[in-house]
């Protein structure tokens, strides 16, 4: 997943010559990292131009609010991951209470 900036930078695409567009990275393994991205298509199938920023570009405001903005949705990603966890145990306990209840008429 990654969102877009708004820069007026352009690259051209390796692969098919086409514009790219500069977004940032929202995995874990490169939050906030910037790279280039063609979205080409041709029929069914898309280029699969892709290219790390160089060091050498540094990031401007609108990259640096995307990282504070990534941040955040993992932030809230995480309180998702918890309360799907909470959700599975809630759920195994619902059934074994109803197995329990099962036995009980079972045994009378």
């Amino acid at each position: 997943m990654s969102s877009s900036s708004s820069n007026t930078e352009a690259k051209r695409c390796w692969h098919c010559n086409a514009e790219m567009v500069k977004l940032i990275s929202k995995s874990e393994r490169n939050l906030g990292r910037p790279y280039w991205k063609c979205f080409t298509t041709y029929g069914a199938t898309r280029c699969s131009g892709y290219e790390w920023v160089t060091a050498a570009n540094t990031p401007n405001e609108s990259d640096i609010q995307n990282q504070v903005d990534v941040k955040e949705l993992n932030a809230y990603a995480e309180v998702i991951r918890i309360l799907k966890a909470i959700h599975k145990i809630l759920l195994l306990l619902l059934v074994l209470s109803f197995l329990n209840l099962v036995v009980k008429l079972m045994k009378k």
